[in-house]
């Protein structure tokens, strides 16, 4: 489903000639990496939370979908203390709980979804 949505992004954005529905291929990688070129990202051809972030304006939950950026996230509620059992870049009831009890006992509203101050929150001082 994401390497479909992807695909459709970039036909939608004019980074693919032909709109591809479920193959995530070379020339995927290749249209992704002009679109991160064009937009001053890390040019990997390869997605990654920044990358979603700036095709589908803004956050959403593909990024949910990202293993690294899940874990990231895990990690940081770790280290302030918010308890949601182990560290395994799923992102579930448990992580999303954790970070709604954070965002509370911060006075931000509790979406259970990293927005900017959320994400101050977490990385104070550090980047995804």
């Amino acid at each position: 489903m994401l390497a479909t949505n992807v695909n459709a992004a970039l036909y939608i954005k004019g980074f693919s000639k032909q709109l591809k529905t479920n193959q995530w291929n070379l020339e995927s990688m290749i249209n992704l990496a002009k679109f991160q070129s064009e937009h001053n990202l890390f040019i990997s051809g390869e997605l990654n939370f920044e990358t979603l972030y700036y095709l589908f304006d803004g956050y959403n939950d593909y990024l949910y979908e990202l293993p690294n950026y899940v874990e990231k996230i895990q990690i940081a509620l770790n280290k302030l203390g918010y308890e949601f059992g182990k560290i395994d870049g799923k992102w579930g009831p448990k992580t999303e709980a954790a970070l709604k009890k954070l965002q509370s006992e911060n006075s931000l509203e509790e979406t259970g979804k990293i927005d900017k101050q959320t994400k101050r929150l977490l990385f104070i001082g550090n980047t995804f």
